[in-house]
């Protein structure tokens, strides 16, 4: 490994051929990355794939995710389910989203939206983010066409 990093002249080339062996020597590794703070934001800076990249983008969207509490905690975080990771990233990202319409359209604080979010899925009997999808498939077109009721419960 030294060996190949003495032959790489910039820090990017370096960075990517310690991700293309992390992906090739460790255990079960099906994808690796390189995450840095450039001027206080989180970059990928080296990846073996899409798939680091998309859910890296999903963590600086949402604010959260195993590359920013790596970033935080200065420690190798590991994760062993990658769809799960994923699914749980985009969850936050619709329920984020979700907050945001309902801080708009009632002029509710972050607290106050995800609150009614938890309301509206407790009434429905539905998830959370089968509730956030709703407020975002249902959005009007205009401010103030309609009122956030719980969405209509489909079950066979």
């Amino acid at each position: 490994m030294t060996k190949l990093l003495r032959t790489q002249r910039t820090l990017p080339a370096k960075l990517e051929t310690v991700v293309a062996l992390a992906k090739e020597t460790v255990p079960n590794c099906d994808a690796a990355g390189v995450a840095l703070l450039i001027e206080g934001e989180p970059t990928s800076t080296a990846v073996s794939d899409r798939l680091t990249v998309e859910v890296d983008l999903v963590q600086y969207e949402t604010g959260q995710g195993p590359c920013l509490a790596a970033i935080d905690g200065s420690t190798v975080i590991r994760i062993d389910m990658v769809e799960g990771l994923v699914e749980s990233l985009e969850t936050q990202a619709l329920i984020g989203q979700a907050s945001g319409v309902i801080m708009a359209e009632e002029g509710r604080t972050a607290d106050e939206a995800l609150d009614r979010l938890r309301a509206l899925a407790m009434t429905s009997g539905e998830s959370l983010r089968t509730v956030a999808t709703w407020v975002l498939e249902e959005r009007p077109t205009s401010p103030g066409q309609r009122d956030l009721e719980a969405p209509p419960v489909e079950r066979e």
